[in-house]
């Protein structure tokens, strides 16, 4: 991979996390009564315009971490190590800004329950993408089975 490619992958990175970010943003406020950048305890504690700020690098930062960690999946290592390798590069991401953010309450318990739910969307995720994986393979097998037996 080039570094014109990595530069594009930390870009596009980027603008797809701010997306998120504003997503989940508005998607929030509809809950409430009026709109928030982030969570009201990060608004508490910093001011509108500095949440504001905070969930936009934040959320640009998370975006190029999933998109360079991505990158973990072009190695020739085994699917157990590529995948503990993405999972914990993630996991310490969305930790860090999970934290600055207040995604959970700053203790034990809240982030205890964090990261049995963050674990939890990554094995489903995991586990729908290796079966699919497994069915394109397994398609492809009998299409070149059936070509061998044609011929």
């Amino acid at each position: 991979m080039t570094v014109k490619n990595i530069i594009c992958k930390i870009i596009q990175g980027a603008v797809i996390g701010i997306a998120i970010g504003f997503i989940m943003s508005v998607g929030n406020s509809t809950l409430a009564t009026n709109y928030l950048p982030g969570p009201p305890e990060l608004v508490n504690q910093v001011g509108m315009l500095t949440a504001a700020q905070m969930v936009l690098g934040y959320s640009a930062l998370l975006g190029m971490i999933f998109s360079l960690s991505s990158l973990v999946w072009q190695q020739k290592s085994s699917l157990m190590m590529r995948t503990i390798v993405y999972y914990l590069v993630n996991l310490i991401g969305m930790s860090v800004v999970g934290y600055r953010l207040y995604f959970f309450s700053h203790n034990a318990i809240s982030y205890l329950i964090f990261l049995l739910i963050y674990s939890g969307i990554f094995i489903i995720i995991w586990l729908m993408k290796y079966l699919y994986i497994q069915k394109s393979i397994t398609q492809m097998n009998q299409k070149i089975k059936q070509m061998n037996q044609e011929a």
